[in-house]
This record gives structure tokens, C-alpha cells and sequence, in this order.
């Protein structure tokens, strides 16, 4: 499941388990994740595997990150939340190195 993803990152980076779930809770709710977080994430669109993948990276609170392509093959919504999404992580002080094959988003 999504939780269980969340749950494994934070035992990964050596979290308490109490600091882990609270950590997962929060990058859940963050991410709108929540109700979908006991669900198979193979039961997942791509999006919400999209967003899942940040926020399971986002445990470990990384100063940077490194994205590959990450709004391929999206809806032009789900676009549109992965780069609200991405330009959060950036105001919040996160570096962003990203790939993608759209000249539009290139900028």
C-alpha cells in the first residue's frame, strides 16, 4: 500500500517508528494521498504513483532531489498538480534537478 511505501522510507532512513508514522501521515495528507493510502499502489493512477514517489523521497527530508521526467504521460491535470507540487518543493528550499521532453516546461 501507499502507507506501507511511507512506513518503509522512514524505517530506511532510521526514523523511530512514532517519528515515521508521523512523518508518513503528513507527506500523505500533503501529497492528497490519504484516501488512497491503505489501497495497493499498484492500484494507483499515474499521478498519484508520481506523487507517491516524491513524497516516499520527501521521508528523508533530502536538501535535493533528482527527477526524471516526472510529468510524462500525465493528464494535463495531473501535470498541472506535479509542477505545483515541484514549485513547492523549490519556494520551500529544496533543489530540483529535473529531466523532462516538453520545451514548454523546460523554462
Amino acid at each position: 500500500t501507499g502507507e506501507e511505501n511511507m512506513l518503509l522510507m522512514a524505517d530506511l532512513h532510521h526514523l523511530p517508528r512514532h517519528e515515521g508514522r508521523r512523518v508518513a501521515a503528513e507527506l500523505l495528507e500533503r501529497f492528497d494521498l490519504v484516501d488512497a493510502a491503505k489501497k495497493p499502489a499498484s492500484t494507483y493512477s499515474g499521478g498519484m504513483k508520481r506523487r507517491l514517489d516524491i513524497a516516499m523521497t520527501l521521508v528523508g527530508s533530502p536538501r535535493i532531489i533528482f527527477l526524471d521526467e516526472p510529468t510524462t504521460g500525465l493528464d494535463p491535470r495531473s501535470r498541472h498538480t506535479m509542477w505545483h507540487i515541484i514549485r513547492g518543493l523549490v519556494s520551500g528550499g529544496t533543489t530540483v534537478f529535473l529531466t523532462t521532453q516538453y520545451l514548454e516546461e523546460a523554462d
